[in-house]
């Protein structure tokens, strides 16, 4: 009897120990907080012939095709910053969390006009009418995106994959990494897919009937 007392005694000892022991062999949950700042920067405006235009988007073998004018986006996108602990949870075993992601979604469209007609004439007034039609479309772009984003951040920081303790220095900057890796590949997976619709917003508006308006309404082209 007493040598039962005895078994059950270390089995309960292992028992308890046990969850103890494993618990080290994986971190806790990422408790990630993110942010989101936005900036839509003010549009400058160039001036240049619709000659340099057309070699500047088509390139010198354009056919019959002239640009008179263009919006340029280049200028959209969105930085992320990374933040992350380092915690001991065990004799020379530490947990890599991510702590915090901050991101920066900015907008600078550029204007290209063109010196080819006067201000006071009809063509450079529906060419301006045409472009501000595209800048718009940019304007509400970043201003409907900017809570999408935010919110788009906490669903990527919420999934954040969990690793393992690790021992060495070497270690802990790999899952630096794969972190990072995760996080870009999601939240840019996300980030070309409005994009795409940005685009095909200003498609649109380059349609036939909108051009052939725009010539009808003027006679200097």
């Amino acid at each position: 009897m007493r040598i039962a007392s005895i078994l059950f005694t270390a089995l309960f000892f292992i028992f308890i120990s046990n969850p103890l022991h494993a618990a080290l062999d994986r971190c806790p949950r990422h408790q990630v907080q993110t942010s989101l700042k936005s900036k839509l920067a003010g549009t400058k405006i160039y001036k240049g012939a619709s000659e340099d235009f057309s070699d500047y988007v088509l390139g010198h073998h354009r056919g019959e095709s002239k640009v008179l004018g263009f919006i340029n986006q280049a200028e959209i996108y969105t930085k992320l910053k990374y933040e992350f602990d380092i915690k001991e949870v065990g004799k020379n075993r530490y947990c890599v969390n991510l702590k915090e992601v901050s991101g920066y979604f900015y907008a600078a469209p550029k204007l290209y006009l063109p010196t080819d007609y006067k201000k006071s004439s009809c063509e450079y007034q529906e060419i301006r009418k045409h472009e501000n039609k595209h800048l718009q479309v940019v304007y509400d772009f970043h201003k409907r995106n900017t809570g999408k984003y935010s919110s788009h951040l906490g669903r990527v920081a919420r999934a954040v994959p969990i690793f393992p303790p690790v021992t060495t220095q070497k270690e802990a900057d790999e899952i630096k990494q794969h972190i990072i890796n995760y996080f870009e590949s999601e939240f840019r997976a996300f980030e070309e897919k409005e994009l795409a619709r940005l685009y095909a917003m200003q498609a649109k508006i380059d349609n036939q009937q909108e051009y052939i308006g725009v010539r009808k309404r003027c006679n200097n082209w």
